[in-house]
């Protein structure tokens, strides 16, 4: 018990506090968020992740975290994670716990995405969006947090143009990387 309360502590260290959302400025980019899930699977502490649709408009196939742009009934940044959370995968907003955030990730598709952090209770009954999500899975935060189990890559961007980004290796036949990484990266880093 005590560890996992170190961990909380650890990441509330480490994230902003809720309250200052409204200090984020898009810069002309369209406001996201996704919720940065963490669950304690078996004693140990994991990050879920979602494997998005062919069906979908964006990402399709692609490993996220559950979210989406803003919309104009959503409160703040936190309420958009909450919301597209509990469309995606059915988890009620009473069973996360917001820990707080880490700082708005601009995206090629002219977003600006922030990571809202929060606990989810866990077991916890799914309800998937099939439109939406192919597949959920987790990953362990210590398999996450180990430097080898990712690279530094270039890739070919939507636009064309050559970019850089964040590749970890095959889990669970999921390939984590690009913002999704980055912001996994950002997380663990220090955790």
């Amino acid at each position: 018990m005590e560890e996992q309360l170190n961990l909380i502590e650890k990441v509330q260290n480490k994230v902003l506090p809720i309250d200052q959302l409204e200090d984020i400025t898009s810069n002309g980019l369209k406001p996201a968020a996704v919720l940065i899930p963490l669950i304690l699977d078996q004693g140990q502490w994991k990050l879920l992740f979602i494997h998005r649709s062919n069906k979908g408009v964006f990402h399709k196939g692609e490993v996220a975290f559950p979210g989406g742009a803003r919309e104009s009934k959503d409160g703040n940044l936190a309420d958009t994670a909450l919301r597209e959370t509990f469309e995606e995968l059915g988890i009620p907003n009473d069973k996360v716990r917001i820990l707080g955030f880490i700082r708005p990730f601009p995206t090629v598709s002219n977003y600006l995405v922030t990571p809202i952090i929060g606990v989810i209770e866990w077991p916890l009954r799914l309800v998937i969006e099939e439109d939406e999500v192919e597949r959920v899975f987790s990953i362990p935060l210590d398999w996450l947090k180990d430097s080898t189990n990712w690279t530094n890559r270039d890739f070919v961007m939507l636009n064309g143009e050559m970019g850089n980004t964040i590749f970890y290796k095959s889990y669970d036949n999921e390939v984590l990387w690009g913002i999704t990484a980055r912001m996994t990266i950002e997380l663990v880093d220090g955790i």
